[in-house]
């Protein structure tokens, strides 16, 4: 049997991303998306590369912060097998464990907004804007979905302004 390493929302911490490689003793790395922040710093390009150099057997999918790099170029969702095992991966803003097809285990991103969504939910009335809220607190009675949009010259703009992003910087 061979082990195997699970990592998601790195969010472009270097630090946590190399002190995990290092302690760890793993035969494969299953790479569960979010390995940059929405917004481009230094920390995102050492982990792409750190992500891109792993010496052992290495399965990556792209998540939502992931989509906004051109330069982070992995699928949405994989599907390995090992030892006769099917796995499928994906970060879980497009797919889920009903929408996937079959699987023998089904391994998801976004681990690091349930448990608090949901603890704070139980807690009474709330307001959760985005986070993937509408999904993970979908077997809720009492749940009120909203979808906001703005048009994308709209976003550009108000990153421009916000963090004095170059117009192909906001494009991003």
């Amino acid at each position: 049997m061979h082990s195997i390493l699970v990592l998601s929302d790195i969010h472009g911490d270097i630090d946590t991303l190399n002190l995990i490689l290092e302690k760890e003793n793993y035969d494969y790395v299953f790479f569960l998306g979010d390995a940059i922040d929405y917004y481009w710093k230094e920390e995102n390009k050492e982990v792409i590369d750190k992500l891109s150099n792993i010496s052992k057997i290495l399965f990556s999918v792209k998540g939502n912060c992931d989509n906004f790099h051109t330069s982070y170029n992995n699928p949405l969702i994989q599907r390995i097998t090992i030892d006769n095992i099917n796995y499928v991966l994906t970060h879980g803003m497009l797919y889920n464990k009903d929408t996937v097809g079959d699987y023998d285990i089904y391994i998801e991103g976004h681990t690091h907004k349930s448990k608090i969504i949901k603890e704070i939910a139980k807690m009474g009335d709330c307001l959760i804007v985005g986070r993937a809220a509408d999904y993970i607190l979908k077997d809720t009675q009492k749940l009120i979905k909203i979808f906001l949009y703005a048009p994308m010259d709209y976003k550009i703009e108000n990153i421009k302004n916000n963090y004095k992003d170059s117009d192909k910087e906001a494009e991003k």
